[in-house]
């Protein structure tokens, strides 16, 4: 909440901007179907069809330039997240007394991997940030203009498989999280012993002690790498659910329908095609992204904030001591 206040008004533009992509990106398989069906229609005027024809383009045009808009004032809110976090950060470093810079607040890979890798996942978060209610309001009216399109219940089939996958992808999520902590604490200790080899290497070299560190080292290389495989393979798994959504999202809004009685025509089936593609980008795609990129945002604001938490106590530790002397 601290972080959202200092940009504030460029937090509500970039929501308002993605809100309107969202709105252009659902109107446009409707138009899509209208179009679709005067051209089936013998004694449609060719003026609305190109009327159609010319809405369609400037429906892209105007989601193309919205899409691009709201990314670079998201992009702009992940910058301004990062600059208040690394000022925060070094704020309370410059604050510290000369003897805490020996205690384990200080330590050197953990300040590191905080300013380098930790605020970087602000910068990734805000991009993504409005898709977390953004996507679940579009995938709403998705399942809405579904039922009109077909039926309620072949709309519900098709929205509710894509929708199934959201137990795994917030499971995916949570262990992405977990992992992260993993990660950023496997990174602290190779940095910070590497700083150590580095300083005290006259020392390595005079008592040969190169194979002793070597070995160490890869032993901390080897556990970081194996917290990033299990991420990147988690990750992996919602990519597969994102190409594999619509594919079966279809099959099924399709297989009720029919099944119901209905009668598929080319308008709808491209119609219901595209909306199902939408809902794959804002679900699938918008919407997992936002939740792997806040997830991992919220494990480095908890490490920052731990960060802040020991330096207080840490300034508050020698005042303790003279006032009971």
């Amino acid at each position: 909440m601290t972080l959202a206040k200092t940009q504030c008004f460029v937090l509500l533009l970039s929501g308002l901007l993605i809100l309107l992509e969202g709105a252009f990106r659902v109107t446009t398989p409707l138009v899509l179907g209208l179009f679709l069906q005067d051209l089936q229609d013998e004694d449609s005027p060719a003026e609305k069809i190109f009327l159609l024809a010319l809405l369609l383009s400037v429906l892209n045009i105007l989601q193309t330039f919205m899409h691009h808009v709201a990314f670079y004032y998201t992009m702009r809110l992940g910058y301004g997240f990062r600059s208040v976090t690394i000022g925060v950060v070094f704020n309370r470093l410059f604050t510290l007394p000369g003897s805490a810079l020996d205690s384990s607040v200080m330590d050197t890979g953990k300040l590191i991997n905080l300013i380098s890798n930790d605020v970087q996942r602000f910068e990734e978060a805000a991009v993504f940030f409005h898709y977390l209610w953004e996507a679940l309001l579009e995938a709403a009216l998705i399942l809405v203009l579904l039922s009109f399109q077909l039926t309620f219940v072949s709309g519900l089939a098709g929205v509710g498989m894509t929708v199934l996958a959201i137990p795994v992808q917030l499971r995916v999520a949570r262990e992405l999280s977990q992992r992260r902590g993993k990660v950023a604490r496997s990174t602290d200790t190779r940095v910070r012993f590497m700083s150590e080899v580095i300083t005290g290497i006259s020392s390595v070299k005079s008592f040969a002690w190169e194979n002793s560190f070597f070995a160490t080292m890869s032993s901390i290389r080897l556990t970081e790498v194996n917290h990033m495989r299990v991420s990147l393979t988690l990750k992996s798994i919602n990519y597969a659910l994102y190409f594999c959504s619509p594919h079966v999202a279809s099959f099924a809004t399709f297989m009720v329908f029919v099944t119901l009685g209905g009668t598929l025509t080319l308008p709808k089936v491209f119609t219901v095609m595209s909306l199902l593609q939408v809902l794959r980008l804002v679900i699938g795609r918008a919407w997992t992204r936002a939740i792997e990129t806040n997830s991992e945002a919220m494990a480095s604001c908890h490490r920052i904030e731990s960060f802040l938490d020991l330096a207080d106590t840490e300034l508050q530790g020698p005042a303790e001591g003279v006032g009971g002397a």
